[in-house]
């Protein structure tokens, strides 16, 4: 269950901080109709300014799904490899 809110909320921040940089584009835009708006991301944007923070946590969300995926089909292969052990 902790990695279903870990998800959603760094999804969240994540989807904050791509709304926090279109809105910038957008002013951006408004003010200077000549030229492509150039974007910056910044380190302001993220928790405690540490953009590898947020990297972390998407890795650790990644190893999770993935051990969880390889658990499931190690134990539905399982019982067809070895027919004497039931559970």
């Amino acid at each position: 269950m902790v990695k279903l809110q870990l998800l959603l909320i760094v999804g969240a921040k994540l989807e904050h901080i791509i709304t926090r940089l279109a809105q910038e584009a957008a002013a951006s835009l408004s003010n200077e109709t000549e030229q492509v708006p150039e974007i910056k991301p910044s380190k302001e944007y993220f928790w405690f300014h540490k953009p590898g923070l947020v990297l972390h946590l998407i890795h650790f969300i990644l190893f999770q799904n993935s051990f969880e995926i390889g658990f499931f089909f190690w134990v539905l292969v399982l019982p067809f490899t070895f027919p004497t052990v039931s559970f």
